[in-house]
This record gives structure tokens, C-alpha cells and sequence, in this order.
């Protein structure tokens, strides 16, 4: 995992998670959706800077609240781009652009906060042209 339950509460100052097992179940969850979008590339690096290191751990932490706070939401997700409005039989599907899709991008079929891929996306793990 990329983060743990010290920093989760002593220096990200999350609230989300009241209890270390709650907290280490979706950290685990947010490291393998990095791992994927990473294409499991920072596994293969033995020394991180202490920016790489910050940046890990606040989106670990960013990630697992995310997943835990639309769970619901999440385990029904059907991609906000495929459609605007849709309808199958009598039931009628209408994409609310207030919704928590209209803050995330769909990255590899993974709903991601856009602002947490974006900080992402400042590490070299995440460049298609790497030249580490």
C-alpha cells in the first residue's frame, strides 16, 4: 500500500475512516487502482523522491475515501460517457451533470476524482514516454 493509517489521520487530516481495518481495506483499493493506471510501474522503483512519496500517500488517501464514500455508486457505475440519457424498457437513464461523475474522468474503465488523477499524472510513473 501506498499509505497508511498514521498519515491518513496525522497528516492528511482525513476523517472519512474511524478505524485503521476500514482505512488499510480501501488504501489497498486505491494502491491497485493506481497500480493500473501506472500500468504497475512504481513497483518497479526502489527509491522515490519525497515528492513521488507526498504525492503517493495524499492520493492513496484521496482514492479510498472516494471509493468508500460512493461505494453504492461505484458498484453500479455504468460509464457517464457512453450516454446522456438512455432508456431500456419503461426505466428511463438521465446522467445528472451535478453528480459525482461530472468531477471525475474514466480512466481504463476506472472512475477517478479528476483533480487526484491530475496530481497523478505529475509523477513519472504516469508519462507515456518514459525516460526514467
Amino acid at each position: 500500500m501506498y499509505s497508511n493509517f498514521n498519515y491518513y489521520v496525522n497528516t492528511y487530516e482525513g476523517s472519512v475512516f474511524t478505524n485503521e481495518e476500514d482505512f488499510n481495506k480501501y488504501a489497498k483499493i486505491a494502491s491497485d487502482i493506481i497500480d493500473i493506471l501506472s500500468f504497475n510501474r512504481i513497483k518497479g522503483i526502489h527509491r522515490l523522491s519525497e515528492y513521488e512519496t507526498d504525492i503517493l500517500n495524499e492520493t492513496t488517501c484521496e482514492i479510498a475515501e472516494f471509493q468508500f464514500t460512493n461505494k453504492d455508486d461505484l458498484n453500479s457505475f455504468v460509464s457517464p460517457l457512453a450516454l446522456t440519457s438512455s432508456s431500456v424498457q419503461d426505466v428511463k437513464y438521465t446522467w445528472d451533470n451535478n453528480s459525482i461523475y461530472s468531477s471525475c474522468f474514466v480512466i481504463n474503465g476506472i472512475l477517478i476524482n479528476k483533480l487526484t488523477y491530475r496530481k497523478l499524472k505529475t509523477l513519472r510513473f504516469f508519462s507515456l514516454s518514459v525516460n526514467w
